[in-house]
């Protein structure tokens, strides 16, 4: 038998089935995944179902909210526009999104 390196045909073959068996297992994962037939049944975020008419927070930053009908969900940031006035800020624990003034007054340049 000839142990040397394989031909470009034997090569390709190994390829294709390597390709053909990789396609075969995402098709396996991805019907098993539930479906969501209707609105009824909710949104999906990130993972997660959600119940229609549901509100949600993902982060300290983001509200978001499953829409009554098709299943789809809409979010919203929240705005942590700083204070001109404020010259020093500091964010408490991990549940806070925006960050709080810990010093007021003039800045100089």
């Amino acid at each position: 038998m000839n142990s040397g390196p394989k031909t470009p045909l034997s090569l390709m073959i190994a390829i294709f089935t390597l390709a053909l068996t990789l396609d075969m297992t995402l098709i396996a994962a991805t019907s098993r995944r539930p479906k969501l037939e209707s609105a009824r049944q909710g949104c999906e975020y990130e993972g997660a179902l959600y119940m229609p008419g549901s509100k949600f927070k993902p982060d300290p930053c983001t509200s978001c909210r499953c829409k009554k009908r098709g299943g789809v969900v809409n979010c919203i940031a929240k705005d942590c526009t700083p204070d001109p006035n404020c010259r020093k800020y500091v964010v408490f624990g991990s549940k806070k999104c925006c960050p709080s003034c810990l010093e007021m007054g003039c800045r100089h340049s």
